[in-house]
């Protein structure tokens, strides 16, 4: 029943709201239902649905992207997830058109076709698949070199945590396996292309280090240790602006919309997949 009753609440979520109050009573509303029917009384292993995953998404990044290490790694699975089922979508509406194909060179009118309609509706989700793949691994690599621009501006640095997140997010950095995936792509198989984007951002959180490092050597007082000349750097001085979260933001929320529309797309043709 939790999840079941969780996704008719968030199904009727209104993300865009004129009354604030309702729709912070609303949230609250959702909240308390997953801490009171869902958390411990649903199978871990059990996987929500894509509208639950998005309303979470949604409201982890709303009014304002949060970007301590637990919001973030909760926002990647969260998006992993919703990856995941983009890609079974998108394998179903191959699979639709692959035997659509067929039953329409074999020509026997007994066999349904897809309307070309629906046809031409699914052979767009296919030719979008790629530029949302890219999307989504921009998205990855944007998020972990927002947290590490996060946690070489923190106020006290911790270079511990910096140096774990790096090799949580970059594991070749330390690791003689150059091509391993990170954990929060799941694993799964990557393109020689989204290896090499993910390096590059490796790359530029390494440069950001430099860059705050040379700066915090050329600021530092004679009595000052490095450790804190480095808490006087901000995001604004040596690395990224606000618009950067503002973007990164969009980014997500667009994402999220395109997947939302392949879903409905899905749903609507074949609505004994739902």
């Amino acid at each position: 029943m939790g999840l079941n009753a969780l996704e008719d609440l968030v199904s009727n979520y209104d993300y865009a709201p004129r009354d604030l109050e309702k729709s912070h009573k609303a949230l609250i509303d959702v909240s308390s239902f997953i801490e009171q029917e869902v958390i411990g009384k649903t199978p871990e292993e059990t996987l929500p649905s894509l509208n639950i995953l998005i309303f979470a998404i949604r409201a982890a990044i709303s009014p304002s992207l949060i970007l301590n290490g637990d919001a973030v790694s909760h926002l990647l699975d969260l998006l992993a997830s919703v990856e995941e089922y983009r890609l079974a979508l998108t394998h179903t509406a191959d699979e639709a058109i692959g035997f659509d194909t067929f039953y329409t060179k074999r020509g026997d009118s007994g066999d349904p076709a897809l309307p070309q309609e629906e046809r031409t509706r699914l052979e767009k989700q296919i030719k979008d698949s790629s530029v949302q793949r890219e999307v989504y691994v921009t998205i990855v690599g944007s998020l972990c070199r927002a947290h590490i621009s996060h946690l070489l501006t923190s106020d006290p640095f911790d270079a511990i945590e910096f140096v774990a997140y790096m090799n949580h997010y970059f594991p070749w950095i330390s690791s003689r396996q150059e091509n391993s995936a990170p954990l929060h792509l799941r694993q799964n198989a990557l393109s020689a292309t989204e290896i090499q984007s993910i390096k590059e951002t490796a790359n530029d959180c390494r440069d950001d280090y430099r860059k705050v490092l040379n700066w915090a050597k050329k600021t530092k007082q004679k009595d000052q240790s490095l450790q804190d000349a480095f808490c006087g750097v901000r995001e604004t001085d040596l690395i990224e602006t606000t618009d950067f979260y503002a973007d990164l933001s969009g980014l997500i929320l667009d994402y999220l919309k395109t997947i939302s529309k392949l879903n409905k797309d899905i749903h609507d043709i074949f609505p004994a997949s739902t």
